[in-house]
């Protein structure tokens, strides 16, 4: 059996899940559109090819009266390889076929003014429609004159033609406006072409795929206007025109609802999770956290339905973490102002060495700086009572060598791990030299240059591959006092969790976003027993594998719809 649109409409819940899926839909859907396969044709329809010699001979006058050199034609050298075959009444032509001027907007930026005449760019119709919220506006002068050469009216057609290209989107406001040169402007007649129709048909997969393979460059992407001429499109008789643009409406209108449906359900399943984690973080007892997790885990089938919420999951976790929540305390464990007597102590030794220098008290920490309670045996300090944080050396340039002792550079702290894919070198001879900035297995390093990107923390911890290797300025050190008695993947949770992330406000050193070695020095940090230390990290460990294989799962689950949806999409397009 033939699957059709009339059969697949009454089960888009079951086969339409995601915003993508509605996306390939309508897609599909034009397609069918520009195919002949959406409405049936009717044998008394004028053919398509009476409407081109009407168009061919306005055309020709248009150029006659305004004395415009004759062109060669398009179409004899582009609609050799028709990408598929249409209905005897339609006709395959090129755009510059049906259109009496293609050109573009003004190529010199004009001198804008506070208000004015509405000047539009790419960026102004790439959401589908003319955005005239946020648009720049010019002179009525310098419009007057700009529409000597360009001006778009009521029922023309813009066209993206830079940056993000190939977005056609009909004029349906009568209001005078200006373009750049990123829109081109298409005027056809409008009285042979339905404008709707003709927007369908640039918007549909077949002129996509001509766009992307005539759009040239890599940064600003550009779309000339001779390719733009020579896009085949099929052209129906005008009164199937109007048919297929009912039809399209018409199942638009449908989607459109399912595509508010997923959002909206989209929304409530991202409010009902960080609602319960909410609770989860706030649980003020035992009980009130128990029931927090019970709810989280009675319903944890619906509210994981999508990888992206795992995100405020893995969050969650660190979160609990280092509020002591996640694990249960141990009567029998060492209190944590036991290991700071030690700590305090080897420090006195380090400074009797002079090994390290005698600092400045650190500020004792202020109710306000605190969202949380911690548990008995815990306590807050600041986190440079355990450790002293080391910015590296400023290297200079000229001193680079294409090998000898890698520098770890803040382009190199990655998530995790050192990533060398970018590498500087000192020679090997100056590496007694800068003893002092020699990393050691283990170390953690920190950014102190856009310490937070989108994809997270810019921490890493050194391994025996990173070795030997120098730290730079602008990247931080941790060096502990004491090793044995904090465990450093503990101290990681930390740093990832919402409390040191929330602690710092970068500001800006020569424009870049920049934390200091005393930022970091003064972050609160809960300090727990060591022994808890080690289950915390054990469960965190656990429950982020969890995390992984949820993600992994529901990503698998997601391509798999993907392709389904994709393989009967294309079964409906032939």
């Amino acid at each position: 059996m033939t699957v059709t649109l009339d059969l697949l409409f009454p089960h888009l819940d079951d086969l339409i899940q995601t915003l993508a899926d509605v996306q390939r839909l309508n897609e599909a859907i034009l397609q069918l559109a520009v195919q002949g396969k959406l409405v049936p044709q009717d044998p008394q329809d004028e053919p398509a090819g009476e409407l081109l010699k009407r168009i061919a001979v306005e055309k020709e006058q248009l150029r006659i009266g305004k004395g415009i050199k004759k062109m060669m034609s398009l179409t004899d050298v582009t609609l050799k390889d028709a990408a598929f075959a249409i209905s005897s009444s339609w006709s395959w032509v090129t755009l510059d076929d049906i259109c009496y001027q293609i050109t573009d907007g003004t190529h010199h930026t004009p001198d804008y003014v506070e208000q004015g005449v509405p000047f539009i760019s790419a960026k102004d119709i790439s959401g589908g429609y003319i955005n005239f919220s946020d648009t720049r506006f010019i002179t009525p002068e310098a419009h007057e004159n700009l529409t000597q050469r360009c001006k778009p009216e009521l029922g023309d057609l813009l066209l993206t033609k830079v940056g993000t290209t190939g977005i056609a989107k009909l004029v349906d406001v009568e209001k005078e406006f200006s373009i750049f040169v990123s829109v081109a402007l298409l005027k056809f007649p409008q009285n042979e072409i339905d404008g709707q129709f003709l927007e369908y048909v640039v918007n549909s997969p077949l002129v996509k795929q001509q766009s992307d393979e005539f759009t040239m460059g890599v940064g600003n992407k550009n779309l000339v206007l001779k390719h733009i001429r020579a896009f085949k499109i099929p052209l129906p008789p005008l009164a199937e025109q109007k048919r297929i643009v009912a039809k399209v409406a018409e199942l638009f209108a449908q989607t459109s609802a399912l595509e508010a449906k997923l959002r909206r359900a989209q929304v409530a399943i991202v409010v009902v999770n960080r609602a319960v984690l909410h609770h989860l973080h706030h649980a003020a007892d035992r009980a009130t956290f128990q029931h927090a997790a019970q709810i989280l885990g009675d319903h944890f089938d619906l509210l994981y339905t999508d990888p992206r919420p795992v995100t405020d999951l893995r969050q969650t976790i660190l979160q609990l973490a280092v509020q002591g929540k996640l694990v249960p305390q141990d009567p029998h464990d060492e209190p944590a102002g036991a290991l700071l007597k030690r700590v305090e102590k080897e420090k006195e030794r380090l400074m009797a060495e002079g090994k390290i220098k005698k600092e400045k008290l650190l500020p004792s920490i202020n109710d306000d700086e605190v969202s949380f309670g911690v548990p008995v045996k815990w306590q807050w300090i600041r986190f440079g009572v355990l450790a002293q944080i080391q910015s590296g050396y400023a290297f200079k340039s000229e001193w680079y060598s294409s090998d000898g002792i890698r520098l770890v550079r803040n382009v190199n702290i990655g998530h995790g791990s050192i990533d060398w894919s970018d590498t500087a070198n000192l020679p090997m001879d100056k590496r007694a030299e800068f003893a002092n900035f020699e990393l050691k297995e283990n170390d953690l390093l920190i950014s102190l240059d856009r310490p937070i990107i989108s994809t997270g923390l810019k921490l890493v911890q050194v391994t025996h591959n990173d070795l030997p290797s120098l730290l730079v300025q602008r990247v931080g050190r941790m060096l502990f006092f004491c090793d044995d008695w904090i465990d450093l993947d503990y101290v990681k949770i930390w740093f990832k969790s919402s409390v040191f992330l929330d602690s710092i406000d970068p500001g800006r050193s020569n424009g870049v976003p920049h934390i200091s070695q005393k930022d970091v020095a003064n972050a609160p940090f809960p300090l727990p027993p060591l022994a808890e230390q080690k289950r915390i990290v054990a469960k965190v460990d656990e429950l982020l594998a969890r995390c992984a294989a949820l993600e992994r799962k529901l990503g698998q689950a997601q391509v798999a719809g993907r392709q389904l949806t994709a393989a009967v999409l294309q079964g409906v397009v032939g």
